[in-house]
């Protein structure tokens, strides 16, 4: 078949499946919550301690005296029996494990073992019930016991750049094939979104495992989908009122790449999060980038610029960046040094000395610029 054909072919496909999506009845319980974006809604100047009701820090353990720890770019982690695995996947190369108290217990690195070492690090998943890591090492999948033995490998009929895994549902993103989901017991996986280029590289991506499913969203879509073992089915829709993405547009957008990136109704969502009352969202719009809370029992919103924010509580120059939950917490990750932050302003800060808290008794020269973990609870919005 001719190359120009098949794209179009592709393009029609993946229209098709879009549209699909954003019309399908749902074969669920599941409530579909709309939430709008407006320009006269964002808040700017905006306290980030006005919205927070408590929080928690835990300070990382240094894990390599001869490695720069203030480098650790952790971009994802997961939780259980008090343990967290973090993944880091571009300066430390690897899963790092710490329990609740910040202390390492282990790693799996790039190239660390004896023939059993993984050599590529794409994402990474838990199985809670088998107590197993799960490594994406394109086009294999190993395996790892919570103590960091090596249990096995299997190689995938795909290269995956991300993957969920959750009750023998597993979930990656290709950029091949879009969305595959794998279930226990069937011989053949699923595909959604084909894609066909590398330019549309991550614009599919998991974000979060729930108790029902898992999260994840296409950039070119307003739409975040729960996929499940019986359906996909959308289940947050952010609704841009007139900046909306047209049919026609989106249709353009997915045959000329190029204006992918550039577009200015190009609405990115690049970060997603939820516990049981709160939706956390970064998102571009119109080259800006913003943060929105929603509170899903009161269906309350506060959206704010990501660059106009005096961040109080985890004292950075931007909003903390969600990287996980826990316990109907959000979790971030924070790199700060003490003496760059202005003591006396922040003086009477509660949130300053729970901060300070951690470093007491520690050195300051070796192990300071460590990461920690920033847990937050919002507040709930009034009525």
């Amino acid at each position: 078949m001719h190359k120009k054909t098949t794209n179009i072919l592709y393009t029609l496909i993946t229209i098709i499946i879009l549209i699909g999506f954003w019309n399908c009845k749902q074969s669920t319980n599941q409530k579909v919550i709309h939430i709008t974006i407006d320009e006269k809604d964002i808040t700017k100047d905006f306290l980030y301690s006005s919205i927070v009701e408590d929080v928690k820090f835990i300070h990382l353990e240094t894990i390599d005296t001869s490695f720069n720890a203030n480098l650790w770019n952790i971009s994802k982690v997961h939780f259980d029996d008090n343990l967290f695995f973090c993944l880091d996947r571009d300066v430390f190369g690897g899963v790092i494990i710490f329990n609740d108290k910040g202390k390492h217990v282990y790693s799996i690195k790039i190239g660390q073992g004896s023939g059993k070492e993984i050599a590529s690090l794409a994402d990474f998943s838990i199985d809670k019930e088998r107590k197993e890591i799960r490594i994406s090492d394109p086009p294999y999948i190993s395996f790892y016991s919570y103590k960091g033995a090596f249990l096995k490998r299997e190689k995938l009929r795909f290269i995956s750049d991300s993957f969920e895994y959750i009750d023998d549902f597993s979930a990656f993103t290709s950029d091949e094939f879009g969305l595959i989901t794998q279930k226990k017991g069937e011989i053949k996986e699923k595909t959604y979104l084909p894609a066909y280029s590398i330019y549309r590289r991550r614009l599919l991506q998991p974000f979060q495992t729930l108790d029902n499913g898992l999260l994840f969203r296409h950039a070119l879509c307003d739409t975040i989908f729960l996929a499940q073992k019986e359906s996909i089915i959308p289940y947050r829709i952010i609704d841009f009122g007139k900046d909306k993405i047209t049919s026609e547009e989106l249709k353009a957008i997915i045959y000329d790449q190029s204006t992918v990136l550039n577009s200015e109704k190009m609405h990115n969502i690049k970060y997603y999060s939820e516990t049981d009352q709160f939706i956390h969202l970064v998102f571009q719009h119109k080259n800006k980038s913003l943060v929105l809370l929603y509170d899903k029992l009161n269906a309350k919103k506060i959206i704010f610029p990501a660059n106009q924010v005096t961040n109080d509580v985890s004292f950075e120059k931007h909003p903390p960046l969600i990287i996980g939950v826990k316990d109907n917490y959000f979790v971030a990750t924070l790199s700060v040094k003490i003496p760059a932050i202005d003591t006396t302003k922040y003086q009477n800060n509660p949130y300053l000395k729970e901060f300070s808290k951690i470093f007491q008794g520690k050195s300051l020269t070796r192990g300071f610029y460590n990461p920690s973990i920033v847990l937050i609870k919002f507040k709930n919005s009034k009525k």
